[in-house]
């Protein structure tokens, strides 16, 4: 017999693209630093629903007595450090709501009460009735011992109002 010799059927040849040298992606490495162009670009984290509230807390309270002055402006940028773009965006967006001191208190989330009124009371100067009644009703809406008040009053070195 004859043996039979199979043939193979051609494989097909995968074409190739030649990029123009132009087009060419041209990456230099240095010291082992990445290329720019592999670097992920750097995006503002949002800001978190916690800092959202103590932010909220500091400029309601500011805006209690219907103004805020140049000292309380201070406290508050002194408190934030140095905001990002997305943190002074939300401040001029709670700047354009009216105070409702009652409707904020019951949206604090639960276990952030004596931060939301620690951060009210350091951020206020407490020199005027409008802003000492804000903070009774605040605690109130939180539902803050007064013993603890008292206690952030002292703290913060600020007239006790309970």
């Amino acid at each position: 017999g004859q043996a039979k010799v199979q043939q193979r059927a051609p494989v097909p040849q995968q074409p190739t693209v030649q990029v123009p040298p132009a087009q060419r992606p041209t990456a230099t490495v240095v010291r082992g630093e990445e290329p720019e162009i592999f670097r992920p670009k750097a995006a503002e984290p949002p800001m978190d629903e916690q800092a959202k509230v103590l932010v909220r807390a500091m400029l309601n309270a500011t805006r209690a007595d219907g103004r805020m002055d140049r000292d309380e402006e201070q406290r508050i940028l002194k408190m934030l450090g140095e905001p990002t773009a997305v943190v002074v965006e939300f401040i001029r967006g709670e700047f354009e709501k009216p105070v409702q001191v009652r409707d904020f208190a019951w949206s604090v989330p639960l276990g952030l009460e004596e931060k939301v009124y620690a951060v009210s009371v350091g951020a206020i100067l407490l020199d005027d009735r409008t802003e000492s009644e804000y903070l009774k009703e605040l605690s109130h809406g939180l539902r803050l011992p007064v013993e603890t008040c008292v206690a952030i009053h002292r703290r913060y070195g600020a007239p006790v109002i309970h």
